[in-house]
C-alpha cells in the first residue's frame, strides 16, 4: 500500500483544523498575532502597491492589514476551509480576491506581474 502524497495529507490536515475551529491559530484575536501582522505591514516600503500576493492567508488577518496599501490583493491558502473563513472575514474589502492553491505549484506565470509578495506564519 502506498502512502498518500505529502501535499494531500497536509492540505487535509489544514482543512480539518479550519473546519473544526474558527480561526484555529487565533490570528484574529491573539495580541501576539495582531502585533506580528502590524509589524509586518510596518516594514513595507512607503507608497502604494498595484498588485499583491499573500501566501498562506489563513482567515485573513494579515489580508485586512495589507488591503489599504494595495490596489488589489490575491490572498491564497492551500486550505479551502481557510479560504472560506478569509472570504467571510474580508467580505467588506472590494479589492481582495481569494484562491485555494499551493505554492509554488499553483502559481502561474502571471505572478511576475506582482508588486508585492507577502507571507507570514501565525
Amino acid at each position: 500500500m502506498s502512502a498518500a502524497p505529502r501535499t494531500s495529507m497536509s492540505t487535509a490536515h489544514f482543512d480539518q483544523a479550519y473546519r473544526v475551529r474558527t480561526d484555529p491559530w487565533g490570528t484574529l484575536h491573539k495580541t501576539c498575532a495582531r502585533e506580528k501582522f502590524t509589524d509586518t505591514v510596518s516594514l513595507l516600503p512607503a507608497g502604494r502597491f498595484g498588485s499583491a500576493l499573500e501566501i498562506g492567508c489563513g482567515v485573513g488577518a494579515l489580508t485586512r492589514l495589507l488591503e489599504p496599501h494595495c490596489d488589489s490583493v490575491l490572498a491564497t491558502d492551500c486550505s479551502g476551509a481557510a479560504i472560506e473563513q478569509a472570504r467571510s472575514n474580508c467580505a467588506d474589502l472590494g479589492n481582495v480576491s481569494f484562491a485555494t492553491l499551493r505554492v509554488p505549484e499553483g502559481l502561474s506565470c502571471q505572478s511576475a506581474d506582482l508588486d508585492l509578495v507577502v507571507t507570514a506564519s501565525a
